[in-house]
């Protein structure tokens, strides 16, 4: 199953929906509008794809330290099975 921080990504109603920059970049701009705003949606993008990448690693960390505390959990209760 897919995160659905992700699915902006990879649906496009959801693109429109969640992402503001991509309607702005399908309205016709004025061309004296168009070097700042092409500038700025284009920031706007790169940022975007940086915090996909830090979400989906959080999402990784998250996993992974949730499996070692089950980990954990488990070897604790070995020993105290062991113990008495």
């Amino acid at each position: 199953k897919m995160p659905s921080f992700l699915e902006k990504y990879f649906f496009e109603d959801k693109a429109q929906e969640q992402l503001p920059h991509l309607r702005l970049q399908d309205a016709p701009p004025s061309e004296k509008e168009k070097n700042g705003v092409s500038s700025l949606l284009n920031q706007i993008s790169r940022l975007d794809v940086l915090l996909a990448q830090r979400e989906a690693e959080g999402m990784a960390r998250v996993k992974s330290s949730k499996a070692e505390v089950e980990s954990t959990r488990e070897n604790l209760k070995k020993d105290t099975v062991e113990a008495d």
